[in-house]
């Protein structure tokens, strides 16, 4: 695409495009990221999910079925080696609930209390009546 119809496109003049062009060429270290949409490629883009703290869940252990950087809670080595960096004396040995098993137990009565921060489950979750 030319500068003019991306410009166009996007609602600017051209010499802002071009200075964001130059401001691009001249850094030395430059991340891309992006969201939602785009993440079906297979040419391995950095990828900003959309949900809260998804992203982060999966890079540092915060989902309920694997530890952090994607090990595995099923592998003791996996497990061992989350437990000496982070010098805890425990560490889970089983996956925990998942969102939509979550609020099946707490319908269930399984669960008496639940802190959420930064999302609504009533809205974002599949089945949320």
């Amino acid at each position: 695409m030319e500068l003019l119809t991306i410009a166009q496109h996007c609602g600017l003049v051209p010499e802002i495009i071009q200075q964001f062009y130059q401001w691009f060429a001249d850094t030395d270290k430059v991340v891309t990221v992006f969201s939602q949409g785009i993440n079906q490629s297979s040419t391995g883009v950095f990828s900003l999910t959309g949900q809260p703290n998804a992203m982060g869940g999966r890079e540092v252990g915060g989902l309920a079925n694997q530890l952090a950087a994607h090990m595995e809670l099923d592998n003791l080595a996996h497990r061992n080696r989350v437990q000496t960096f982070w010098q805890s004396p425990t560490v889970a040995k089983q996956q925990g609930l998942k969102a939509v098993d979550l609020f099946s137990a707490i319908e269930q009565g399984k669960i008496k209390a639940l802190w959420i921060m930064a999302t609504n489950p009533a809205v974002s979750l599949p089945d949320s009546q």
